[in-house]
C-alpha cells in the first residue's frame, strides 16, 4: 500500500554508527507499508544513478528505521569541517514493481570521534 511521497531532511555522521527513525507522514495522512523490500539510497547529487550508499529498512507500522554502520559511512569519503550535503530516495519494492516513499536531504557531518 502507498499513500504518498514524504520528504524529510536527515542528519548523518561519519565515524560512528547511525540510527535515524523517521515518520512517515505525507502532510494529509500516515503512510503503512506492508510487504516488499524497502531501500534507502544516498546521492551527491538529485539525478546521479550511482549511489554512493545504500541501506536496508525496517518498517514498523508509519516508522522507517535506517540503520548506517561507520564503516558504510565511509563510503562517503573525507567530509569538510562545514559538513557535506547527499540526497537519498526510499522505495519499496514488491511484486516487481518500485514504488517511491520517501525523498530528502541527508546532511553529513564528521563523527563525535
Amino acid at each position: 500500500m502507498y499513500g504518498g511521497l514524504v520528504r524529510a531532511n536527515i542528519e548523518l555522521y561519519t565515524g560512528i554508527d547511525n540510527v535515524v527513525e523517521l515518520t512517515l507522514d505525507d502532510g494529509t495522512s500516515t503512510v503503512k507499508l506492508e510487504g516488499g523490500t524497502f531501500t534507502a539510497v544516498f546521492k551527491r547529487h538529485v539525478d546521479d544513478r550511482t549511489p554512493v550508499l545504500t541501506a536496508t529498512l525496517s518498517i514498523t507500522g508509519d516508522m522507517a528505521v535506517l540503520t548506517l554502520t561507520a564503516e558504510q559511512m565511509k563510503a562517503v569519503g573525507r567530509i569538510p569541517s562545514h559538513g557535506a550535503l547527499l540526497y537519498y530516495d526510499i522505495v519499496q519494492e514488491v511484486d516487481g514493481q518500485t514504488n517511491g516513499i520517501a525523498f530528502g536531504r541527508a546532511y553529513v557531518m564528521g563523527g563525535a570521534r
